[in-house]
């Protein structure tokens, strides 16, 4: 049964495994990648109890940001102009607050890589003589605490990447095309540097593309995507072709470069998960968070660390676009190791607003991995908790212990340490991973 907040129940491997060597070089403390982001290692840890509480459950500094609907009913696609820009920093004292208090529309926001700031939509909203929705959508960012709110210009934004070779920030957007249908959809996909919004380039233009969810992975090689609804799968970023795993909707993907993927089943309350290339998925229940009670959810998307991701529930009516949003929160989910199952549940909201459009950013996140086993296996295990991605969270000197799975799901410990070509040391009787690094017969 999957746990509401974070409830301490520490697993115990015997850690015999695997420890690759580099053959030469410096000692590497860490071959997670780049370091955090600024924004984590200026900061403080929190004072506040429900703030410590959050972080006992991600890990480290947690931003999440949602948009939140103020009027009668309820407008679950952030189409209107009833909201307001709501937000969590963990780090600044302030709790749940809104960043932008003024009804506007603010549609799929988003925190940027670094966790500085927020990018976000404004529709425009209209009705033609037909009844069908006009948009003129415009993207914006803003700093995280409300000030510098800057127009990056037209396009409804989907994603915001960072370019892991150059340290850019893209933002991809779409045009939406008029509809009377609830789902929303482009004709072209565009992206920009943040920093230089009039620097556009075309990424996409074959197919239509609906808006929810287009996300890159870490190496921006592959992107979930509906094109368009219900046609859900991914977009080969290298080949430029599309691959479509199922029906459904909000396909998302996962942070990392294994290029698993999920698409939101049609009743809404169940991930079906596809590692890239298969064509049978697990699935995951999502209903199933303490409060929900295995009503509808919606909003789900992969956070930037790819044990946690966000959604937004309980919907009670009807569908989700005839439920009264009044009871409809924000809950944070982490996936057990192998990605089979919600390990554990945080409901981070409790109004009697409509929350929407939830995005959650962990300091550190984008440093946790998968890893595959290498035989195809679906089913695999994540390397690092967003606690201990920061390489100075690891004892000097010491990699951290990771775990693959293999086919048959078994469990293989292992470790990296050094760089260049690698040489391999198989466990024996009597050695680990751990305690070899202190043991003087190794030394």
């Amino acid at each position: 049964m999957p746990l509401l907040r974070k409830i301490s129940s520490p697993l115990f491997f015997p850690l015999f495994g695997v420890l690759l060597f580099a053959a030469c070089g410096e000692t590497d403390k860490t071959d997670a990648g780049s370091g955090s982001s600024a924004t984590s290692a200026v900061s403080e840890p929190p004072e506040d109890d429900f703030s410590r509480e959050v972080e006992s459950f991600t890990g480290g500094h947690t931003k999440v940001v949602w948009s939140r609907y103020l009027g009668n009913g309820s407008d679950v696609f952030a189409n209107y102009d009833k909201l307001q820009l709501w937000g969590f920093d963990s780090r600044d004292g302030l709790g749940i607050r809104p960043i932008l208090e003024e009804e506007s529309n603010y549609a799929r926001p988003m925190v940027t890589p670094d966790g500085s700031a927020i990018v976000f939509t404004h529709k425009n909203t209209t009705r033609g003589d037909k009844g069908e929705k006009r948009f003129a959508p415009v993207s914006w960012r803003v700093d995280w605490d409300g000030e510098n709110l800057t127009e990056l210009g037209p396009g409804h934004a989907l994603d915001v990447w960072r370019d892991p070779k150059t340290g850019t920030d893209w933002v991809y957007v779409i045009d939406l095309k008029p509809t009377e249908r609830s789902s929303i959809s482009g004709r072209k996909l565009e992206r920009f540097p943040l920093d230089d919004p009039g620097k556009r380039e075309e990424v996409w233009s074959e197919t239509r593309i609906s808006a929810d969810n287009f996300q890159l992975s870490a190496g921006g090689k592959r992107a979930s995507f509906l094109f368009p609804w219900p046609h859900a799968g991914t977009l080969d970023l290298e080949t430029m072709t599309q691959k479509q795993y199922q029906n459904g909707c909000w396909p998302s993907m996962a942070p990392d470069d294994s290029h698993h993927v999920w698409v939101f089943d049609g009743a809404h309350k169940n991930l079906c998960l596809f590692t890239e290339g298969s064509t049978k998925p697990w699935h995951v229940p999502v209903n199933n968070a303490p409060g929900v009670g295995g009503a509808e959810v919606y909003h789900p998307r992969w956070s930037n660390h790819v044990r946690y991701m966000a959604m937004t529930g309980p919907y009670r009516g009807e569908t989700v676009t005839r439920s009264d949003s009044d009871e409809v929160e924000v809950y944070l989910g982490k996936f057990s190791p192998d990605l089979k199952e919600m390990a554990e549940w945080f409901q981070l909201t409790d109004d009697d607003q409509g929350d929407m459009f939830p995005d959650l950013w962990i300091a550190g996140g984008e440093l946790a991995k998968l890893e595959t086993s290498g035989t195809g296996a679906p089913s695999t295990a994540a390397t690092a908790d967003a606690a201990s991605a920061d390489p100075a969270a690891q004892p000097e000197g010491r990699p951290p212990v990771r775990f693959a799975q293999s086919g048959d799901g078994a469990l293989i410990a292992h470790a990296h340490h050094g760089n260049g070509p690698p040489l391999m040391r198989a466990s024996h009787w009597l050695s680990h991973l751990e305690l070899d690094w202190e043991s003087p017969v190794w030394q």
